[in-house]
């Protein structure tokens, strides 16, 4: 069944109930809690390795699309959105833009997301769609999709350009736990405009997993 075959049955469907996200959201967090873990290991590091990284960051933006597709079939069956309305919001390309256009559409609220959001799914598409691209040590440079992570502390042995890189080094600790606090305080705002009708409620779960791992994240 193609990706459109399956928005057209999504939206055709007059029957609706609990929600994928949620499932989504304890992979998620399974993973970010094997993350933790990881940072445990070398307390002394300023930016830790840890493969899960990827996991949580892949199931936390899958969540997040999940739950914005979930919202707009609420909106569908609930108002203010039209079945057309909501095909079209299903159709768009990403979360950010999501985020953006239910807001403007159902609502009449111009509101966007932060480029923090909007470079979680970047990440997520660096891990999930990964192309080998690595840049060698003898450039002596950052690669030009890395500076954004490289400014925010979130590539592993940022402070040293001279090794080569490739998508390993952004693996850290640090992104799984910043792209969980990004998605939160986003859904937060999102979810204020009209905390009924887009279920501020079910933001619980998209609380960032905490734990003391003796080092800064």
């Amino acid at each position: 069944m193609s990706r459109k075959e399956r928005r057209e049955q999504f939206l055709a469907s007059g029957a609706f109930l609990g929600s994928f996200a949620v499932n989504l959201i304890n992979c998620a967090r399974s993973e970010q809690e094997r993350v933790f873990e990881d940072c445990r290991k070398d307390v002394t590091r300023k930016v830790h390795a840890s493969d899960h990284a990827a996991g949580t960051v892949i199931l936390l933006c899958c969540a997040v699309d999940v739950f914005f597709n979930e919202t707009i079939t609420r909106l569908c069956m609930h108002g203010p959105l039209t079945k057309e309305q909501g095909r079209q919001l299903v159709d768009l390309e990403n979360a950010s833009e999501k985020y953006g256009k239910i807001l403007e559409v159902a609502f009449g609220t111009i509101l966007q997301p932060t480029e923090d959001f909007r470079l979680v799914g970047e990440v997520r598409n660096e891990f999930a769609h990964y192309t080998p691209r690595p840049i060698s040590a003898r450039t002596g440079q950052y690669p030009s999709w890395f500076e954004p992570l490289r400014s925010r502390g979130l590539v592993i042995f940022g402070e040293q350009p001279g090794l080569d890189y490739t998508v390993d080094h952004i693996c850290s600790c640090r992104v799984g736990s910043w792209a969980w606090k990004t998605v939160y305080s986003c859904l937060e705002q999102f979810c204020s405009i009209d905390p009924e009708k887009l279920r501020k409620d079910w933001l619980r779960y998209f609380s960032p997993p905490t734990v003391n791992c003796g080092a800064e994240l």
